[in-house]
């Protein structure tokens, strides 16, 4: 088995280094070969770290308001379940922010998902992905099925297959899902909160510069202050 692994990013692991994000994406990465996708994403998680002001989310939004995601493929080739867990762990590692070593050799095992979120699996459609991976991938991350994450019982992200992503580059897309706080705030509500806590508003100008966006932003951005 030879699988192309990439990672599905949205918001801050794509350009925060906080956590030693930098250090994930430098020795696991191919940040040199950004490839930017259709996505269904939204604010609506209320994060802590930023003030209570809104992070994003995968949702199950209609086509039409798709917003835009990166995929950035893996550096090392999955031949193994446990190669795939491997890349699971560092994401998971990058996601918390308290688990990237500053050896790469020394990464300490890692849970794949709390209260808030979860590392989940998007195989490509009509791919190659084995039933005997997605059946290891459920029985070794323990899956279960949370509707507000978007996962399947088989520990599957339900979301479409970014068409961009065809032509063979990638078998598998690995990706964080957190929780929404919202079934789905206002762009009123969401630049109102940066308005109440500018400090965090970085986020929201970071992920613009990423051209990570969403369906909201053009609305959002007429709210902000």
């Amino acid at each position: 088995m030879r699988l192309r692994c990439g990672i599905l990013v949205i918001g801050s692991l794509f350009w925060d280094s906080d956590g030693g994000r930098d250090r994930w994406r430098r020795w696991r990465l191919n940040e040199a070969d950004v490839l930017r996708v259709p996505v269904p994403i939204r604010y609506g998680r209320k994060s802590a770290s930023r003030g209570n002001t809104y992070t994003m989310v995968f949702a199950r939004l209609s086509p039409e308001r798709s917003g835009q995601g990166v995929v950035l493929p893996c550096r090392h080739e999955i031949r193994t379940i446990d190669d795939l867990l491997m890349e699971a762990r560092w994401l998971w590692a990058a996601e918390t922010k308290v688990g990237v070593p500053t050896d790469p050799d020394e990464l300490a095992p890692l849970d794949l998902s709390s209260s808030w979120g979860r590392v989940a699996i998007v195989p490509r459609t009509g791919g190659t992905l084995s039933d005997e991976i997605l059946v290891q991938w459920r029985d070794r991350i323990a899956a279960r099925a949370d509707d507000e994450l978007l996962v399947t019982a088989n520990g599957i992200l339900e979301i479409p297959w970014p068409s961009e992503a065809d032509a063979g580059r990638f078998d598998v897309l690995l990706a964080t899902t957190n929780r929404p706080a919202d079934i789905e705030p206002s762009a009123q509500a969401v630049a109102a909160a940066w308005n109440s806590r500018p400090e965090f508003r970085s986020y929201f100008e970071e992920n613009q510069r990423a051209q990570i966006f969403t369906f909201q932003d053009s609305e959002i951005k007429r709210h902000l202050r």
